[in-house]
């Protein structure tokens, strides 16, 4: 058998495109006479001429009296040769289109084999390519098994291929051996020689695993990349040793049948609990206090050890397990505290026999089993794990829960409380609203109280270590003012009575704990009222009840004031009515919360603490819906830019200037500054209308949502309105529209591309169109293309059904407008006219 020469890739280089020449048929000796070099030049020896052509002199190669250059093949096979720059090329050479292989210049003698080990193995026969060998279908992403061809055909009988394991951005790796047969993968266990050496393959691979990097066990031996190793080798988790389970130690542990028992440093600590435990046998034979000393000592050493070593001991207690990224985790964490504190309690019931001579060495002890609890968040007391209440907290199987009044506050958090109640009020249902006022405000009392315990319990504690949610009662406290508000406005608005002696008492108690005063005085009926004016600062003194009184006479046109000032300002309480004797049944709101006042005279009574020094004034919040001059298109759902702040007014309701200069669809978010409000899910506009202000004609849009309005209108210049059947202190609205793209002829488009999946379509004539459904792949679901004229009355519905990628839907179209809706997450559509 011929000897076959095999090179990888890396080893042989390939060459550029080259020429292949015919050789000339002159020997050396008469070429030798012929020519000579003159110059450098080869020339004719009798008339001095340029030799033209290719001619090899003295084993160099020239072309038309100079010498080559780069790589040239001159004569035919077998006696081809390589030059480069004029010289034989030396080394190992492929030409680029794989046809020649040469060594040193010649076609290579016998059989070649040139292994690339990117799925491409070249065979040659005295070097010219006999076998193109291809594998394909072998890529990360291809779906088909991979397959072995032989110039173009299936490889027919054994084929071993080398191949780069390929990794996330296919970048090699390592190499690894496949078996082929008939061109397919080998399946279940098969010997193949590569090499002169005999693998074993599992699957078509010489090892375990899509790329054989791990090894496996068969027939008795355990094998490593396809070759029986007798080294130690872990398989599934279990170590072998000369092809069996190996029991022993070997490095920092100890194997029973190949599988992990225990660290040697477990075993060492608990010999060292053993030395201890044995000590109980000294007693009688030696004094309490030597036996005492002699246990002291042996524990203070078990204990360092414990410190030095707990890492693998813990391993070996909490069963560490490893994830596919090498992520360790105990899979029984808890029994690491569990062993510890048995260990240890019988090296302390050793203690309990001394008279007290190992008092300190028990205190120690159980200290040591109190701090391995506390280490897997568990709490251990008096020997045992907590469960109940202990010094304030509520404990469950060793796990802490909270603190006792954390948990009690808590629990007052109901949802009448934070959401119930709040949503019949937005609801306006006076009936549900007096019925069950009384039931709101004694939950707002009992979390109030609740609050109240806390702080009480801070500041004076049975139990310094519990952690208490001060932060969170003093907020409470402090937000019972706007609480109390809320209470007092629905009294005045729906004529309301209720007891409000416990929550009075809660807020007194609450706003002590936190160093100020809180008074429930009404507004005094002959209280002197101070002249101010807008934006004027105000700085003075809160009478003895708390209270400040102005008067303000408001020119400008109505809108929403507020108070602005020094951080207090937060907790004032402001009154604004038309007369005075209104004050006391006018709503009560925070200093910096929108109040709609309209044009003319207002007194106001601003409350706050008791003789506390105020600095205030009073401003107007303004809009930019006040000074634009006219509202452009929406580039986004939440664009920043075109849009339009649009207050709520009870009266005197703002417009929006538009001007429309293309004939589209159009659709408008109005989005209420309080939609974020979980209790708030009533509609705040009702309506939506554009006015022309040139033909006075109006034009009411469809509502498609709460915030949501679309509609069709000529070009001209609109003031758009809003209307509210709620309208709420301090609330606007954020208006923005959009126009929907027009969707053009014989151009695909997708959901996307819409504004909410929705298309302008306008019809000149009446005309006949083709509306063309497509999916790149097979559609995996129903979608759907719709069409409604200015009417919103749907004129035709086409579905791509599943299973479907492309569908046609030809009819008549009338004059007119139309909007169009695509749904579907690829679905495209494309319009043409017939």
């Amino acid at each position: 058998m011929k000897k076959i020469i095999t090179l990888s890739l890396s080893a042989a280089l390939i060459t550029s495109a080259i020429s292949a020449l015919p050789a000339s048929a002159e020997t050396g000796a008469n070429l030798t006479s012929k020519f000579k070099l003159k110059k450098n030049t080869l020339v004719y020896r009798t008339n001095g001429k340029i030799v033209k052509g290719y001619r090899v002199y003295k084993e160099k190669l020239y072309k038309d009296g100079k010498l080559t250059t780069g790589r040239i093949k001159y004569g035919k096979a077998p006696n081809m040769k390589l030059y480069r720059n004029g010289i034989i090329e030396k080394g190992l050479y492929i030409t680029k289109d794989y046809k020649y292989a040469f060594k040193d210049g010649v076609l290579i003698k016998g059989t070649y084999k040139q292994e690339s080990q990117t799925g491409i193995d070249l065979i040659f026969k005295d070097g010219i390519l006999s076998h193109y060998i291809e594998l394909k279908n072998d890529g990360p992403s291809d779906k088909e098994e991979p397959k072995l061809y032989d110039n173009g055909k299936p490889y027919k009988g054994n084929y071993v291929l080398s191949s780069y394991q390929y990794q996330p951005y296919d970048e090699p790796t390592s190499s690894y051996l496949r078996l082929f047969i008939n061109g397919k993968l080998a399946t279940g266990y098969k010997k193949a020689m590569y090499k002169g050496e005999t693998y074993l393959f599992k699957n078509g691979v010489a090892g375990d695993g899509e790329y054989g990097y791990l090894p496996f066990y068969y027939n008795g031996k355990v094998y490593v990349a396809g070759k029986p190793s007798s080294k130690y080798v872990t398989i599934d988790d279990k170590l072998y040793y000369k092809h069996k389970l190996f029991t022993g130690e070997k490095g920092d542990r100890y194997y029973k049948d190949g599988i992990h028992h225990y660290y040697l440093v477990t075993k060492k600590y608990e010999d060292k609990i053993q030395e201890a435990t044995a000590l109980k046998m000294q007693i009688g034979q030696q004094s309490n206090e030597a036996v005492a000393t002699l246990l002291k000592e042996k524990v203070a050493e078990i204990l360092s050890y414990l410190d030095n070593k707990k890492g693998r001991i813990y391993d070996d207690y909490g069963h560490t397990e490893y994830d596919d990224v090498g992520s360790a985790k105990y899979e029984t964490p808890l029994n690491i505290p569990y062993t510890i504190k048995k260990q240890l309690e019988e090296i302390d019931s050793i203690t309990k026999q001394l008279d007290g001579a190992a008092e300190e060495t028990h205190i120690l002890l159980q200290q040591r089993i109190k701090d391995t609890y506390k280490q897997f968040d568990l709490y251990y007391e008096d020997g045992a794990l907590l469960d109940g209440e202990y010094e304030g907290n509520l404990y469950k199987e060793g796990k802490l829960l909270g603190a006792l009044l954390n948990i009690a506050y808590l629990k007052t958090g109901t949802s009448f409380l934070n959401y119930d109640y709040k949503r019949i009020v937005s609801q306006k249902d006076e009936l549900a609203i007096k019925a069950q006022l009384q039931d709101y405000i004694d939950a707002a009392t009992k979390q109030l109280q609740a609050a109240n315990t806390i702080l009480k319990a801070s500041q004076d504690p049975d139990y310094p270590k519990v952690n208490l949610y001060t932060d969170s009662a003093t907020k409470e406290i402090n937000n019972s003012l706007s609480t109390f508000r809320f209470i007092k406005n629905i009294m005045n608005s729906y004529e309301a009575t209720a007891n409000l002696t416990n929550l009075q008492e809660a807020m007194t108690e609450g706003f002590t704990l936190i160093g100020k005063n809180i008074t429930f005085n009404e507004v005094d009926a002959e209280a002197v009222y101070q002249d101010i004016k807008l934006l004027e600062v105000q700085d003075g003194a809160f009478d003895d009840k708390g209270y400040a009184y102005f008067k303000v006479n408001l020119t400008e046109s109505a809108g929403n004031y507020t108070f602005a000032g020094n951080n207090d300002i937060n907790s004032y309480t402001i009154f604004a009515a038309s007369t005075p004797n209104k004050l006391n049944i006018s709503q009560q709101l925070g200093g910096k919360e929108l109040r709609y006042l309209e044009k003319g005279t207002h007194y106001i009574a601003v409350k706050g603490q008791p003789n506390d020094r105020y600095h205030f004034k009073i401003q107007r919040r303004t809009y930019n819906v006040e000074t634009m001059r006219t509202l452009t298109p929406a580039l986004r759902e939440f664009d920043r830019v075109n849009v339009a702040k649009v207050p709520i007014y009870q009266t005197n309701q703002p417009s929006v200037p538009m001007q429309l200069t293309t004939n589209q669809y159009i659709q408008f978010l109005a989005l209420p500054s309080d939609y974020r409000k979980v209790f708030d899910t009533l509609e705040v506009i009702n309506a939506l209308e554009l006015k022309n202000e040139q033909t006075g004609q109006t034009y009411t849009a469809k509502k498609l949502s709460a915030y949501r309005f679309a509609l069709f209108a000529p070009n001209g210049t609109y003031r758009v309105s809003l209307k509210s059947a709620r309208p709420s202190i301090g609330q606007h609205v954020a208006l923005r529209y959009f126009l929907s793209p027009t969707l053009e002829l014989n151009k695909p488009f997708s959901s996307s591309d819409g504004v909410r999946n929705k298309f302008t379509f306008i019809a000149d004539k009446e005309m006949k169109m083709q509306f063309t459904l497509s999916d790149e792949y097979t559609s995996s679901e129903d979608q759907t293309f719709k069409l409604y004229n200015a009417h919103d009355e749907l004129v035709k519905k086409m579905t791509l059904k599943k299973g479907e990628k492309t569908r046609i839907f030809t009819f008549n179209v009338k004059k007119g407008n139309y909007y169009a809706r695509l749904d579907g997450n690829r679905v495209h559509v494309t319009a043409t006219a017939k």
